[in-house]
């Protein structure tokens, strides 16, 4: 019943869109947590390889297992009608993602890095090319914030000292964030926040790092750390 009624939607959605159904050249991948709802910014309607994985919950999709999962967004733009097709890693509530678990980090900082390009398109800026150096960092600050949420580090010195050498020679910024469990979140998080979108949208930018730490026994369980650099 539920893959009939998720392909009846994608089938009524074709009829009702004018125009040729196009495939669409982007891909994304994301990692969510179990129970979460997944969606993306635009209207969409959606549909997933396996029916067992996830249910309908409007304005999305709500994953009630884990593992891996396809899913499918019908979007219109421009009269025409796409489908984009997106590669959903679905972990525990409360999987912590430690620097050690690199392809998930990896994951979540693409993922943010894609998000954050999409809104500095939208403003007309120039993309942001992430960065290792820059995501490294990111991930020692997000594990500080776990003990100190704050620009100030747990010693005592401002969160540019995690440039160290580069410390005054380059331009640069730092968004932090808690609560937020996935890269969908933290990035409307920062994106309600004026000065958190100031960064984010900043044009001197040229590069980015990010960074992600879970501690389930703090106050907020998720840390996401952005640094740029200019």
């Amino acid at each position: 019943m539920f893959k009939l009624k998720i392909w009846l939607l994608a089938f009524c959605l074709c009829i009702l869109f004018s125009g040729s159904v196009l495939a669409a050249e982007y891909n994304g991948e994301y990692t969510v947590e179990l129970g979460s709802v997944w969606r993306l910014e635009q209207d969409a309607l959606y549909d997933v390889d396996n029916f067992s994985m996830a249910e309908l919950a409007n304005p999305g999709l709500k994953f009630v297992k884990t593992g891996d999962v396809v899913v499918g967004a019908f979007i219109r733009e421009n009269g025409q009608l796409y489908r984009l097709q997106f590669l959903i890693h679905v972990v525990p509530r409360g999987h912590d993602l430690s620097v050690s678990d690199d392809i998930s980090l990896r994951n979540y900082a693409q993922s943010v890095l894609e998000l954050v390009n999409r809104e500095r398109e939208k403003a007309g800026k120039r993309t942001l090319v992430l960065k290792d150096d820059l995501c490294q960092m990111a991930d020692i600050r997000a594990k500080e914030l776990t003990v100190l949420f704050s620009h100030t580090r747990p010693d005592g010195r401002d969160c540019f000292s995690i440039f160290g050498s580069k410390q005054g020679k380059i331009y640069g910024g730092e968004n932090i964030a808690a609560g937020s469990s996935t890269p969908e979140a933290v990035v409307n998080q920062w994106m309600s926040s004026p000065g958190h979108r100031e960064n984010i949208l900043n044009g001197k930018y040229r590069y980015l790092g990010v960074g992600y730490a879970y501690d389930g026994n703090s106050e907020y369980a998720h840390y996401w750390v952005q640094l740029f650099e200019g």
